[in-house]
C-alpha cells in the first residue's frame, strides 16, 4: 500500500513539472515578498515551538494497538466518552 502510494505520488509530480505545473501563474513582486515573509515568519515560529523539546519527545511514536483498542481517548470522533 505505502509503495503504491509512493509511485503515485512520484507519476503525479513528474507528470505536474512535466507540464510546467500545468496551473504555473506568474506572481507580482509584492505577492513573492508577502510569501517570502510568511514563510520566514513561520520558519521562526516553527523552530522556536520545538527548540525545547526533550529527545524522548522528539522520538515519541504512539503505540498503535492501544489506540486501536480504544485505550486512549480519540480526539478524531469529537465525542467524550470518560464517565462524569
Amino acid at each position: 500500500m505505502r509503495n503504491s502510494l509512493c509511485t503515485n505520488s512520484a507519476l503525479l509530480l513528474g507528470a505536474l513539472s512535466a507540464t510546467g505545473g500545468a496551473a504555473a501563474q506568474d506572481i507580482t513582486i509584492a505577492e513573492r515578498e508577502q510569501a517570502l515573509h510568511y514563510q520566514a515568519e513561520t520558519l521562526t515560529d516553527i523552530t522556536g515551538a520545538v527548540k525545547e523539546l526533550s529527545e524522548a519527545q522528539w522520538n515519541f511514536r504512539p503505540v498503535l494497538r492501544r489506540l486501536a483498542s480504544g485505550l486512549l481517548p480519540s480526539t478524531s470522533t469529537g465525542i467524550c466518552t470518560s464517565q462524569v
